[in-house]
């Protein structure tokens, strides 16, 4: 059974087989991307300005790209506070938020350091999503949730952290898998793939005592239902 990939990063040899959410950072692979999408109809693509590149890319070029090309979603976009200029971070954040407004397009949020912030700003507005990578506990999983987001998990649940700990408490009402592909590797790979995200799957499955197969198709239901 195929568990569904809620995000990963675009790569001249990837063939989805499955639904998978593919993103790329880089301006000049979106012509690449949409022809991905023309030959496999199980890819959803998207593109948009990371926090880390705030100052390499501008939201009017990406407002045209976004008219030409018709992505499925905006992303990643977001707020990361290991990174300098906050402020910059959060104004590109919002205009790309009004142009999933405009488009009704939903987003996927990169968020470090910066849950508040995101929440707050997001509270502004009537948009659905997904949070990548979400590792917080069950109170600010509940804010985004409320919200309308999905909770993306990757390989944060394979290791002692925040979401592993809060899991149980959060339950897989919103959950969706992503593998982060080829980033984001788990139990010292050098890389990971998109099929990672059974392994992630497996993981709740046991901290929940659930089984793995519902666990999936629920999974899998959020992910579709995103792009309905």
């Amino acid at each position: 059974m195929f568990c569904y990939d809620a995000l990963c990063h675009f790569a001249a040899n990837i063939k989805p087989n499955k639904l998978t959410i593919i993103t790329t950072t880089d301006f000049n692979n979106i012509q690449k991307l949409a022809t991905l999408r023309n030959q496999y109809p199980k890819a959803k693509i998207g593109f948009g300005i990371h926090p880390w590149f705030v100052q390499n890319n501008s939201v009017e070029e990406l407002k045209t790209l976004i008219t030409q090309y018709k992505p499925d979603f905006i992303g990643e976009i977001g707020l990361d506070y290991l990174y300098p200029d906050a402020k910059l971070q959060q104004q590109i954040f919002t205009a790309q938020l009004n142009l999933a407004k405009e488009f009704n397009l939903p987003v996927i949020i990169h968020s470090i350091r910066a849950y508040n912030d995101v929440l707050k700003i997001l509270k502004t507005y009537n948009i659905r999503g997904i949070i990548h990578g979400f590792n917080s506990n069950s109170i600010i999983a509940k804010e985004f949730t409320n919200l309308g987001f999905l909770l993306g998990i990757g390989n944060n649940i394979s290791k002692n952290s925040k979401i592993t700990q809060s899991i149980k408490d959060i339950g897989i009402s919103n959950l969706v898998f992503e593998s982060d592909a080829p980033f984001s590797s788990c139990f010292n790979k050098k890389t990971s793939i998109s099929d990672d995200t059974f392994l992630y799957a497996q993981m709740v499955a046991n901290k929940l005592d659930i089984n793995l197969i519902d666990l999936i198709e629920y999974s899998n239901s959020n992910l579709q239902n995103l792009f309905k």
